[in-house]
């Protein structure tokens, strides 16, 4: 039924006009805000994990390794952006914003009672210059954008830049269908896993379940018959009921138990379906936004940024670049998650809040 729909569709936008296409990237340009901030917490969560079980390994010069040179890829960013990205007014506030909350953020994140690591606030660094260049790609003034005035495919700038960021996409798509839905654990104060522990818990799930093959060529022929349970006293007061024997199957524990009558869709033949729902949204949105990406987040006639009309690369700066305010905003909220875990009393627990001032006051 998948592939028929495809086909379906497929076929239909043959018979779509220009005009059509066009409605639909910028409807798309609008749903890439809900990947980007998928993304954003997907970068997030990988960097608690690879944190969490580098630091459980005791590899403590691995960690620093791996902080610096997010730290180093960070500043190399940085100097790019001033150079080249923060020439008018706009990028100068977008690259200084990002500085400074880069700093906040990994300032935080090596506080040993908020219990982040160093690592999570590197990454977000690094993350965070990304998400700024990669924003102000869509400026249409040259001193913002020195390839503004230059298409897609004569700009052999802008064609790196797109592998570039089809390369974060891919890194993150292979993290989001490893992890599934634990990705929000970071705010939602559960216990978050490490990379080698959700390998730990898919093997022993799928060795506490048996196969499909198990199942179906498992042999009960040499099992326990079938037993009759020895029929009850008659009461006195239930005279005119009938005699009837009971009979159970003692093999109803055995793994085939049921089968024949139970429904397909009762059977636990793989993910739960509430991951199944969230994987086949990400997978939507992922593809809403690829269909952007082709375009550049520009126009769909491939004309450059500083050609013509400045609202859809106007559109597309301020959506990539809330998205980066948001994950700030994330990590920030993550922090909170982790402060307040840490905590053994729920009274202590007001990270970013004055609770305590006002009880003492």
């Amino acid at each position: 039924i998948k592939y028929s729909m495809v086909y379906l569709i497929w076929f239909l936008f043959l018979f779509c006009k220009n005009h059509g296409f066009d409605k639909l990237a910028n409807i798309t340009r609008f749903l890439s805000f809900f990947w980007l901030c998928a993304q954003s917490l997907l970068v997030i969560e990988l960097s608690f994990q690879l944190n969490d079980y580098i630091a459980s390994n005791n590899s403590g010069g691995i960690l620093v390794l791996a902080s610096g040179l997010f730290a180093a890829a960070g500043i190399w960013g940085c100097t790019v952006l001033y150079d080249s990205y923060a020439g008018c007014e706009e990028g100068w506030w977008f690259v200084n914003t990002t500085v400074v909350m880069s700093v906040l953020a990994m300032g935080l994140s090596v506080v040993d009672s908020v219990g982040v690591g160093l690592l999570p606030g590197t990454v977000l660094f690094a993350y965070s210059v990304f998400m700024c260049w990669y924003a102000l790609l869509s400026a249409t003034s040259l001193e913002c954008n020195p390839t503004a005035d230059k298409s897609e495919l004569d700009s052999h700038q802008k064609s790196r830049a797109f592998w570039m960021v089809m390369g974060v996409t891919g890194v993150c798509m292979g993290f989001m269908i490893y992890t599934g839905s634990k990705i929000i654990t970071i705010l939602t104060g559960e216990e978050v896993t490490s990379v080698g522990d959700v390998v730990a818990q898919k093997e022993a799930a799928a060795a506490a379940q048996p196969g499909m093959d198990e199942i179906l060529t498992s042999d009960v022929s040499d099992k326990t018959p079938l037993k009759v349970q020895p029929k009850a006293e008659p009461d006195e007061d239930a005279a005119d009921a009938t005699p009837d024997t009971t009979q159970t199957d003692s093999n109803s524990a055995c793994c085939c138990a049921g089968l024949a009558t139970s429904k397909p869709s009762e059977m636990n033949l793989g993910e739960p379906k509430e991951e199944t729902v969230f994987f086949h949204f990400l997978m939507l949105i992922l593809i809403m936004y690829c269909t952007m990406t082709l375009t550049s987040w520009g126009r769909t006639d491939g004309a450059p940024e500083a050609v013509g009309s400045s609202v859809e690369p106007d559109q597309s700066l301020y959506i990539k670049i809330s998205v980066q305010w948001l994950t700030f905003g994330f990590f920030f909220l993550a922090c909170k998650v982790s402060y307040n875990a840490g905590c053994e009393d729920e009274s202590d627990q007001c990270l970013f809040c004055w609770e305590g001032d006002e009880e003492e006051a």
